[in-house]
């Protein structure tokens, strides 16, 4: 069985160590079961409890620190009370990771970004401020690490993985794709977010083309996008469907033979982004053609285990994988494969673990003194204070939202 390949033995430090070590992960986002919360916060938190680890998840705004040994903050800016948040924690004695997966802290790396995403641009800086505080820095990349080192000098590479779950499903549809008619040739985008329209736009072109030509070959993509309404016109060839829970995610590859990931090369936002649209679809046994970024050179070998085209290219690899259909499926079965090896939840369990361990002499208790002491308990009121203030302001846009919308029936 699939899953069983995944199955690895991770050395862990003994439970009388880990029980008196306190992880909290938190995040400037809600945690919730898609999107980098999930990749960044809600797995790396279960598989560093699956080998023994003390983790609680929680959102920024909502918590304060509580004596936690090792804190790891994800995608936060410096603001007021982020600000507060981490001066209390570094005072307390504990250990800060910033983690992100994205090139959110430089001006390189934004200037570049579609309106969808302009808050990254007017805050560039307070996110850099954050990295630039913590005690060590945690990305998915080498090109992200290359970054966050003009900032901080501590920074490590975890790579994005896939959950057990995912897993699990991803078998299914592996299997059920061993099984499935060969009809039509199913090309798939998964957008995902508002935010990808600029990297459709490196394979529009040729998209149009390879349906002008070939009324067997359809497209599908997932998730929010503004495409062109020309595609409109090819009826039943083209489809665009609505956002996927993650928890669903592996069983929109039932149907798609390519996946496709352009991405503009000449972003140092998109270069630096993580291989997982490639790990998705390879879980189920998809290959991807991929543009050429420094992830993707990293991970994919070409016509092994997917495809790499240049902005000039894509319609030749398009053309190549629908007219060889041996080339395809031998390509997915090779990415499935290369991803056992390096992609597993106990893989990256052993990554978190060793990280912590490596780190494990700065989190031992210092010293407070008195003065330091009294000051920590007026920054916890302020971060008490703030925390009722956006409560309070919740509840009566909630109460006025109520009342305008009864207004409105009456």
């Amino acid at each position: 069985m699939f899953m069983k390949k995944f199955r690895k033995v991770v050395p862990i430090l003994t439970h009388s160590i880990m029980d008196k070590i306190k992880i909290k992960i938190v995040s400037k986002h809600i945690i919730c079961g898609h999107g980098t919360t999930e990749i960044r916060c809600y797995q790396p938190a279960k598989y560093m409890k699956s080998i023994g680890w003390d983790v609680v998840l929680g959102q920024l705004y909502h918590i304060v620190p509580n004596g936690e040994n090792v804190i790891i903050v994800h995608r936060v800016l410096m603001d007021d009370y982020t600000r507060l948040f981490l001066q209390y924690a570094k005072l307390s004695g504990s250990l800060l990771i910033y983690d992100t997966d994205d090139l959110i802290f430089n001006r390189t790396g934004v200037k570049d970004l579609d309106t969808a995403r302009d808050w990254y641009r007017r805050n560039v800086d307070l996110y850099a401020t954050a990295v630039s505080y913590c005690d060590l820095v945690s990305v998915s990349t080498l090109r992200l690490k290359s970054h966050a080192r003009e900032l901080n000098s501590e920074v490590n590479v975890i790579r994005n993985a896939l959950s057990e779950k995912y897993l699990y499903d991803a078998e299914i549809v592996y299997d059920y794709r061993q099984s499935k008619p060969a009809s039509s040739i199913t090309i798939g985008y998964m957008s995902g977010s508002r935010s990808h329209d600029c990297d459709f736009a490196v394979v529009e072109s040729a998209l149009f083309r390879i349906l002008d030509e070939r009324p067997d070959v359809r497209l599908v993509i997932y998730g929010e996008l503004d495409f062109s309404r020309e595609l409109l016109k090819y009826g039943e060839q083209f489809e665009h469907r609505n956002f996927v829970e993650y928890e669903k995610y592996p069983y929109v590859f039932q149907d798609v033979d390519i996946n496709i990931i352009p991405l503009r090369i000449d972003s140092e936002f998109c270069q630096s982004k993580s291989e997982i649209k490639y790990i998705e679809a390879a879980a189920c046994g998809v290959p991807s053609i991929a543009s050429p970024t420094q992830v993707h050179k990293e991970v994919i070998t070409h016509g092994e285990n997917g495809l790499l085209s240049d902005d000039h290219e894509w319609y030749e690899q398009l053309i190549q994988y629908i007219d060889d259909g041996n080339l395809r499926l031998l390509n997915g079965v090779n990415a499935r494969e290369h991803i056992q090896n390096k992609y597993s939840p106990e893989v990256r369990a052993s990554d978190w673990s060793n990280l912590i361990e490596s780190y494990l002499d700065r989190t031992s208790l210092i010293s407070i003194s008195p003065h330091v002491r009294l000051y920590l308990i007026i920054l916890k009121a302020r971060m008490l204070m703030m925390i009722a203030r956006r409560k309070t302001r919740a509840y009566l846009s909630a109460c006025k939202k109520m009342l305008l919308q009864s207004s409105l029936v009456s």
